[in-house]
């Protein structure tokens, strides 16, 4: 769930490297900043699925709790599973390498399901 930011880093550590401070400076300003910067629009997005999934559920006076069905070494690394449990029901579940990713993914499956 890491390897974009990573690489990123390893991209502009690369650049850095190679061009120094006030070029690499330049660059992140004009190849991903500025092209990317709409305030606007990210205002608009809500990143934190499970709270809006939350509200939701708040909102229409349902029950969700986010449960941990399992946690298993795939290989040499940790993966959860998470429930998102609506009114006692299993009604989406989300896998990844820590708790908080795998809520958020079965919160977004759960978004999906009930068309929010």
């Amino acid at each position: 769930s890491q390897i974009f930011g990573n690489t990123l880093e390893a991209l502009i550590g690369a650049v850095y490297l190679d061009k120094g401070y006030a070029k690499t400076q330049n660059w992140i300003l004009k190849q991903i900043v500025i092209p990317h910067l709409f305030m606007e629009d990210l205002e608009l997005i809500d990143i934190n699925l499970k709270n809006k999934l939350i509200g939701w559920a708040n909102k229409n006076g349902k029950t969700i709790t986010f449960d941990m069905a399992e946690e298993k070494l795939e290989g040499n690394r940790r993966v959860f599973t998470m429930n998102a449990v609506l009114d006692g029901e299993v009604f989406a579940q989300g896998k990844a390498g820590n708790k908080k990713d795998a809520s958020q993914i079965a919160a977004q499956v759960a978004i999906e399901k009930l068309g929010l």
